[in-house]
């Protein structure tokens, strides 16, 4: 799956969505997401890294410690959108809920689907 994960980020042409359980993609798998950024051919697009963490209560997500790990692997050009959140609606009575997708999509015509928690 890791070299899946590298295969498809490198061949981005336009985007690279993740959205998933927090924490964050961490260890391999965004070790895995980096190389396959970093070992784009010279002159490839830029593409869109967008990240979609659900974070379950009471943690707090921070987004800008995702993004400092990205950093060293973005090229000039090349755009993040990270987005950590959760239904925390207790105090209304309400449910409450979190994003707990696994997804790694690229350009809209590759993803990976389901399975372990990243």
């Amino acid at each position: 799956m890791l070299n899946a994960i590298t295969d498809m980020s490198k061949n981005a042409k336009a985007s690279v969505d993740f959205a998933g359980l927090n924490p964050p993609p961490s260890g391999q798998f965004l070790d895995a997401i980096k190389k396959g950024l970093r070992d784009r051919p010279p002159g490839a697009p830029h593409v869109l890294l967008r990240f979609l963490i659900g974070t379950p209560p009471p943690e707090t997500p921070h987004p800008g410690n995702l993004f400092l790990q990205l950093h060293d692997t973005l090229r000039s050009g090349d755009d993040v959108q990270i987005a950590m959140m959760n239904t925390n609606a207790t105090n209304f009575g309400l449910q409450t809920s979190w994003d707990h997708s696994k997804v790694l999509d690229v350009d809209g015509t590759t993803a990976i689907v389901g399975g372990t928690n990243w």
